[in-house]
């Protein structure tokens, strides 16, 4: 097999996925060994979560590669899933001033937002998927 034959065994998304995890695993396991303060621990594995569900679509996006996924969708998931990780952040290191000025459980409130979000992407995301099916027609 060549060169060129290799290179296509995997599909670009596939290898840009698999560049991005392989050293945010390392990465995680090295700090997760070395670091004892759990928010320091629970902040490192949601940024391992976000890289792993997003850093790859951040990638191509930034780079405005289609490939399996359009660039128009990879934005609009990242921004998702990177607003759920802000709200899982704020829920967490932020929840005092939020219960005091709001009256309401921090985590309840990022839950909900999140779900809200997630409901919404998904709206959009079949809305272009339906429109770009009756544009081809």
């Amino acid at each position: 097999m060549s060169n060129a034959d290799s290179s296509q065994f995997f599909s670009r998304d596939t290898v840009v996925h698999i560049s991005i995890v392989a050293p945010a695993w390392f990465l995680l396991t090295y700090i997760s060994a070395s670091v004892s303060n759990s928010a320091v621990s629970t902040a490192v594995s949601v940024g391992f979560v976000a890289i792993v569900f997003g850093g790859s679509h951040l990638y191509l996006w930034i780079r405005g590669e289609d490939g399996e996924v359009p660039v128009d969708s990879r934005a609009r998931w990242v921004l998702t899933l990177y607003a759920i990780v802000a709200l899982f952040f704020s829920a967490n290191y932020l929840g005092g001033p939020i219960r005091t000025v709001l009256g309401v459980d921090p985590a309840d409130l990022a839950f909900a937002t999140g779900v809200a979000l997630l409901v919404g992407y998904f709206v959009v995301e079949g809305r272009a998927a339906y429109r770009d099916t009756y544009l081809e027609e």
